[in-house]
């Protein structure tokens, strides 16, 4: 049985994470971890969005913040359990980076996938947490995004 880490937040119900964890399941069970890194509603793209087109305005809270995860959280495991796979999962550290440490320091896995908002959009990908990731814990990494995926 295959161990897999999800790093995600504002893609963790993207269907391009979906089918990469369909094509794992296609080869072999997997056991899947989820760790969803708490964001700060001033960085979440699709809570701005909804900002600017209601034009209300909301203060930054870590505990909005921590919300935000916790739902994306549920909803996530709920679709991942839907393809056929044990899941479990946290909501993390607001520094991906730090996240992945602590999931890493009590498990072991034999790949990390890395979800995130596409180049350009993505903190993620600007901070290179999935070579950060392959370097530190030496395990493949796949880059999953709603337009590409790469793997190391």
């Amino acid at each position: 049985m295959r161990h897999i880490l999800v790093v995600a937040n504002q893609t963790l119900a993207a269907q391009p994470l979906l089918t990469a964890l369909q094509e794992r399941l296609a080869d072999e069970p997997a056991d899947v971890f989820v760790v969803v890194p708490m964001t700060r509603p001033k960085d979440d793209v699709t809570f701005r969005e909804g900002l600017l087109s209601s034009g209300q305005q909301r203060p930054d809270s870590g505990r909005e913040g921590y919300e935000t995860a916790r739902r994306r959280l549920a909803q996530g495991l709920g679709m991942i359990r839907d393809l056929g796979c044990e899941v479990r999962g946290e909501v993390g550290d607001e520094d991906p980076m730090a996240a992945v440490d602590q999931v890493m320091a009590s498990r072991r896995f034999d790949e990390v996938i890395v979800s995130t908002l596409p180049t350009g959009v993505s903190r993620w990908l600007r901070a290179d947490l999935p070579s950060r990731v392959h370097r530190k814990h030496h395990v493949p990494v796949t880059t999953v995004t709603p337009q590409e995926a790469h793997s190391r």
